[in-house]
Order: C-alpha cells, then structure tokens, then sequence
C-alpha cells in the first residue's frame, strides 16, 4: 500500500492516507521512528501495528492531561477515550498501560470519593453514584462501612440548618425529610436525627 502523509494543524499530527483513501491520523514519533515517507510501498498489517502504537501514545497523553484535573474511574475514561473515537484497541492499551502506572485505581477513587462527600450525602446517594460509575460493588461497601452516627451528626446538622429561625411543624419536617432522603439518608437514620433534637413524633414523615 502505497503511504501519503499530509500534516495536520495539531502539532506533530499528520493524516495518513493509503492509497489516496484517509487511514488514520499518526504522531510525528511514529514517522520518524518507521521512515514513513510519501511514496513508500507497506504492507497493510505492519501500517496497521504502527498507527496502533501511534494511536495509543496520542491518546495515552490525552488522558494524562484529563486525569490531572481530577481523579477518573476506569469506566469513566473508557467512555472518555470513545468518546474521543478511539477504537476498543487503543483503548485497552492505554486503560492496562494507565493501570500499570497505578494512574487509574478504583479502590483508591472510591475511598477518595467516600471521604469527600460521606458529609454531604448518606449511604445511599454515595453508593448509587459509585456504582454509576462502575465501581466494583464490593469495593464500594468496604468503604461504606463508616460508623451510622457521622451519618446522624451530619443529618442533625442539616435539620438544624433548614429550620433555623422556622417553626419546625409537620410541614417543614415532611420537606426536610424528603431532602434528607434524596441526599441518600435512609429512615431510620433521619427518624434518628429528629429523635436526637426531641421531635419524635411518629406522623412527621
């Protein structure tokens, strides 16, 4: 197959053709490392290895600038990568390379992310957001398992929070319960957290 290589306004990116049909974009790196030249006559699965390897260092280096604003789950830089269109090679051969250098890890993410927000929101909001990121389920109770009564201090605090200078009638306790539910508290805890202020009255929610 006959190469021809035309540069792209990105630095150090060109448009491999073969042929004259577009093939693929590919690093400068790549075509100083194999003397592709226009003109040059490849066989097809050599090309094919060498726009693998290409492909996976330019999208390597892209996650490595999207992972430094903030850390990523596996699952979250897959659809990252395909949504970048990279095809399921390249993606499986950064995702293993990103693992290798420990630049990805589930259990580190979800610990990070459990004592983030764990004062923010209950169980139930933190697990289901850690399984839409497709963290493991076992991994994400093993963090869960923090004492209920920092679940109780932290409702305590926003009862408190949503009926300063209020009257806390019926009402306003079938409103904080519904926030405090959607937060991801369960009922028992938040029967827990008005029982803790003395209201206890069993109609509240």
């Amino acid at each position: 197959m006959i190469v021809e290589l035309e540069k792209q306004k990105k630095e150090n990116r060109f448009n491999l053709f073969l042929d004259g049909e577009f093939f693929s974009g590919i690093n400068l790196d790549q075509i100083v490392k194999y003397n592709l030249k226009n003109g040059l006559d490849i066989d097809k699965e050599k090309i094919e290895e060498i726009v693998l390897e290409s492909e996976t260092f330019y999208a390597f280096n892209k996650v490595l600038k999207y992972i430094s604003k903030s850390m990523k789950t596996k699952h979250e830089l897959k659809v990252y990568l395909k949504d970048k269109g990279f095809n399921e090679s390249v993606i499986k051969n950064v995702i293993e390379k990103l693992e290798e250098y420990n630049y990805i890890n589930d259990e580190l993410y979800c610990k990070y992310y459990v004592d983030t927000y764990k004062n923010k929101y209950g169980k139930n909001k933190l697990k289901q957001n850690l399984k839409n990121k497709n963290i493991n389920e076992n991994i994400i109770e093993k963090y869960l398992d923090f004492d209920e009564k920092d679940s109780i201090l932290n409702i305590k605090k926003e009862i408190l929070k949503q009926s300063k200078n209020k009257v806390l009638d019926l009402k306003l306790k079938q409103k904080i319960y519904r926030n405090l539910v959607y937060k991801g508290y369960s009922f028992d805890e938040i029967k827990k957290g008005f029982e803790i202020l003395g209201e206890d009255d069993e109609n509240w929610d």
